[in-house]
């Protein structure tokens, strides 16, 4: 998704005729080779914010602003990477604004198909973790509720182990 944000951003700006040229074009080899780097570095902040961690819980829309965020880093990353590679053509700056929009679209589908499917093999998976809770008070009862909620854990509470005040 990075590689193809990277790429359909590159052709918006210089093949699709939507914006004005003053240039020529870098080469597309030089584009790839541009797009395979900041592939690189976008991968490497993504594993620094932790979109790589499994398993997944919560929401996708609760993982939106981590992504977000890991998108705009790997941009900072990447453009630090520029200064000291000094890579003459570099992306145009046009570019690198389409790209964020480019970038950011298809990381989100991508990780929102991917979270679809996580989600379906979740509550379709045996459950392995049988819990035995101790206490039988209302928080028991919300930590058992939450549990069932939570397919991504897969566990199943077997009993509550009552305790007493005596």
């Amino acid at each position: 998704a990075l590689y193809g944000g990277l790429m359909l951003a590159q052709w918006l700006r210089f093949e699709s005729g939507w914006f004005i040229m003053r240039h020529d074009a870098p080469p597309f080899t030089h584009q790839q080779s541009l797009a395979l780097w900041a592939t690189l570095v976008f991968i490497v902040s993504f594993r620094f914010c932790g979109l790589y961690k499994r398993p997944h819980t919560g929401r996708f829309e609760e993982q939106i602003p981590r992504i977000i965020k890991a998108i705009l880093l790997g941009y900072i990353l990447y453009l630090a990477f520029e200064q000291v590679r000094r890579a003459d053509p570099d992306f145009s700056r046009t570019a690198l604004v389409v790209g964020f929009f480019t970038i950011t679209f298809l990381v989100l589908l991508q990780r929102y198909i991917l979270s679809r499917i996580e989600w379906h093999y979740a509550r379709h998976l045996p459950k392995i973790h049988r819990v035995l809770l101790i206490g039988n008070d209302d928080v028991a009862d919300r930590l058992c509720r939450s549990i069932a909620r939570e397919p991504f854990l897969r566990s199943d509470v077997i009993g509550f182990l009552r305790t007493t005040d005596e």
